[in-house]
């Protein structure tokens, strides 16, 4: 009895706890909820500027803005949109100082000192502004493991292809702030002026980020392409000079010449659910012919996706997609790790957008975020400084502190219309997040339809390096399907649309001399590398040497459209597992896109469908004819031919590569018919090419033939006159073949001979480079050079 009634009396304590339990928790959701209502009965509207600017001119910036925003030397860079007349706008931001004004639509971002951002409110024709969020780097005699990782190596040997003749544009933080391009280049690693390897070509710089110091990232990448493209001729344009900034600097290397344009950088602030200007910028250049790269991202799967489901009457969202309720998503963040976390939801941006999804002037809807103490429930942040402006709330710090920062977060609409779908991103370090989905994280212009987007493999990842089995992703490359919800102008698509990224996986993790950190000897027990070079991880170094190859590619066929480059690279690369899913995922999936670049293979593909066309052989005279004979071969090419050559009725025989242009080999003379054969075979192509060619001695006999014709100047260019004193009037024709008395006639004019000196002036710009026969039919003939 007395153990039945000790029983009893632990049940009821049992239950008397859970219910103080429930009470708490219940009294903490209160509390949580009442901050929320009183939030809503104080929200202002129809500020003209954030809250944020004033923090920013005050200098006392929330922990929670302090990784959020651009400020340089005493500058802070801002974007503000005109209530009618963006002229008269920029017109008043110029009386107050600012600098670098850029235009778009009826949005203006501009530089203003900190001291005078209050003086914004004097500004008559401004509706709102608030500051530009910061953009960020995709980072996660040295030789680069992607020549061999990616086959570019086989491409080198095989085809002879470096680049030469493209042009490759270049977006990063900076070039050459902290002055290393000289080293750069001295040690062949940079083209200019004293490199080693003879590519003195410098990088044109048209742009360098202005009013602070970078970290030179995109000498970095220059780097990297140079080792796979050393002939490429590059352009570097700063991305970090603000958003517009950015979109304006694609269309200048477009306007530069760049055959290739490449980038590792993204906004925060870029649109999630459709195209911001930079992404319209992406789509615009590669209409125009530039194809265009962009690192599809570090940030793995940090970001949570849903349906808007708003619990009334607050409006709260329910992070909980099940049958029950939950307001609040828990988020920790690990020390001395960042966070930059973002939200969106799918209503028109009005920065970026003049179409009917903005009211007023200011978005629909206005949703905020309230960051909680998880223990006291007390408020510790809310993101009201971006109010109704746009349609994007983060938050951003480092947490410096010894142990892990935890705190719940809420979602809650303030006004408007609920929207459909909502999406954060964190850009940051990797968190330990409640009610996570482990959405997409490929966005803004690397997402746009127009951008070839690249996910990154380690080199010690790839398939054969220490005999490993399999290519493999990076865990930290960013996952693909982000949906466009939005069309530029901001009305609503039909259909979502899936833009399938990334496209394709290349190498990272690749030595710079200068950019990154040197990764150990071994790494899981297996032998990585021996040099203490400085390897560069992350998409930032993928996509650079995925847009060399294709430079290798547009060099073989420079006519290449943007869209057939991308869908060869994703034809040919080699098939990827999506590590986040079950069984092996053949094709296209949304971790590795559609696998890993082969270098080889492209351009193999490439050669097959532009076609090779045929060598050219001929005989060449010299002074050794008795001993030995000199056979030309033209390789009309961008890349390099391997042929087989035969001395017919002799066993004289090789195998030999053309390189672009002209080239020779020797045979010795024999008795009788003195006739070479070449053959050659492009994989892909479906027969074989040949040539032929008989040496006829007479044909380098001056002693009978030529007499009284001469041609000057000879070695010809495009144009030279023919000489001839004839002993009657008639018609004949200049007739000019290659030097092989069975070849066809490739150039013929009709000539008129008078008795006496005569002298046509003929055009021979048609003609390749090598040695023809000119003949004056039926008179004589003579051998000539171009």
């Amino acid at each position: 009895m007395r153990k039945n009634y000790s029983k009893l009396l632990s049940l009821i304590l049992f239950f008397a706890l859970i219910s103080s339990s429930v009470q708490a928790q219940q009294a903490d959701l209160e509390k949580r909820l009442e901050i929320i209502k009183q939030s809503q009965e104080n929200l202002k509207t129809g500020q003209l500027m954030s809250p944020d600017l004033a923090e920013i001119a005050e200098g006392k910036l929330s922990i929670f803005n302090q990784n959020k925003y651009i400020i340089r030397n005493g500058e802070v860079f801002l974007i503000a949109r005109c209530k009618s007349n963006v002229n008269a706008l920029a017109d008043e931001l110029r009386t107050l100082g600012a600098k670098k004004i850029k235009k778009y639509n009826r949005t203006v971002t501009f530089r203003l000192a900190v001291d005078k951002v209050m003086q914004l409110n004097n500004c008559t024709e401004l509706s709102y502004a608030r500051p530009e969020i910061k953009p960020h780097a995709q980072v996660g005699s040295v030789e680069n493991e992607a020549f061999e990782s990616l086959k570019v190596n086989l491409v080198s040997k095989r085809f002879g292809l470096t680049g030469k003749g493209i042009r490759i544009g270049v977006l990063s933080d900076s070039y050459n702030t902290l002055g290393g391009e000289a080293a750069g280049i001295a040690s062949g690693d940079l083209p200019g002026p004293g490199n080693p390897n003879g590519y003195e070509t410098p990088v044109t710089v048209l742009s360098e980020l202005e009013g602070g110091t970078g970290i030179d990232e995109g000498r970095g990448m220059i780097e990297l392409i140079h080792d796979l493209a050393p002939e490429a001729e590059i352009f570097f344009y700063s991305a970090f000079n603000g958003y517009f900034d950015f979109a304006d600097g694609i269309r200048a290397l477009a306007d530069a010449g760049c055959d290739i344009i490449v980038d590792d950088i993204i906004y925060f602030a870029e649109p999630y659910f459709q195209n911001g200007a930079i992404a319209q910028a992406v789509n615009e250049v590669s209409k125009g012919g530039a194809a265009y790269f962009s690192s599809a991202g570090n940030s793995g799967e940090q970001s949570y996706e849903s349906d808007f489901r708003a619990v009334n009457p607050l409006n709260v969202h329910d992070f909980d997609d099940g049958e029950g309720v939950n307001f609040f998503q828990r988020v920790e963040v690990a020390s001395g790790q960042q966070l930059n976390l973002f939200l969106q939801w799918d209503q028109p941006s009005p920065f970026f957008t003049d179409g009917p999804g903005a009211t007023d002037d200011r978005l629909e809807t206005n949703l905020d975020i309230f960051v909680f103490d998880p223990d006291s429930g007390a408020l510790i942040f809310q993101t009201t400084s971006l109010n109704t402006d746009d349609n994007i709330e983060g938050i951003g710090f480092t947490n410096n502190g010894p142990d892990s920062f935890i705190f719940d977060m809420a979602v809650v609409k303030q006004s408007g219309p609920d929207p459909q779908r909502i999406k954060w991103v964190n850009f940051g370090s990797d968190l330990n997040v409640t009610f996570d989905t482990n959405s997409s994280t490929v966005v803004g212009h690397a997402n746009a339809q127009r951008a070839i987007a690249v996910g990154a493999v380690a080199f010690f990842r790839v398939e054969g390096f220490q005999d490993r089995p399999s290519t493999d992703i990076n865990g930290f490359s960013s996952l693909g399907g982000t949906f466009l919800r939005l069309n530029d102008n901001g009305s609503r698509k039909r259909q979502p649309l899936d833009t399938k990224k990334p496209n394709i996986s290349a190498t990272d993790g690749t030595n710079t001399t200068f950019f990154g950190n040197d990764i150990p000897d071994i790494i899981g027990g297996v032998p990585v590398e021996e040099d203490t070079n400085p390897n560069f991880f992350g998409t930032s170094a993928a996509a650079p040497h995925a847009a060399a190859v294709a430079a290798l590619m547009l060099q073989a066929n420079p006519d290449l459209a943007p869209n057939k480059i991308r869908n060869i690279l994703q034809n040919t690369a080699s098939d990827m597992d999506d590590p986040l899913t079950e069984g092996f995922d053949s094709g296209y999936d949304r971790k590795t896109g559609h696998g890993y670049v082969n270098a080889v293979k492209a351009v193999r593909r490439v050669i097959a469908q532009v076609g090779t066309e045929d060598l050219e052989l001929s005989p060449v005279c010299t002074d050794d004819n008795d001993t030995e004979l000199r056979w030309q071969v033209d390789n009309p090419n961008p890349f390099n031919v391997k042929y087989d050559f035969r001395i017919l009725g002799t066993g004289q025989k090789g195998e030999l590569v053309a390189l672009p242009g002209e080239n020779f080999f020797l045979s010795q003379t024999v008795r009788g018919q003195n006739k070479a054969r070449i053959k050659w075979d492009i994989k892909g192509e479906s027969k074989p090419g040949r040539a032929t060619a008989t040496f006829d001695f007479d044909d380098c006999d001056d002693s009978d033939t030529g007499k009284g014709l001469v041609v000057h100047p000879n070695p010809i260019r495009n144009y030279a006159t023919v000489s001839f004193n004839s002993n009657e009037n008639k018609h004949s024709y200049v007739n000019v073949r290659k030097l092989n008395p069975t070849a066809p006639i490739v150039l013929s004019v009709p000539v008129t001979l008078c008795e006496g000196e005569n002298n046509f002036h003929i055009d021979f710009s048609s003609l390749k480079k090598g040695l023809y026969i000119l003949e004056l039919e039926g008179v004589t003939k003579k051998i000539i050079k171009k």
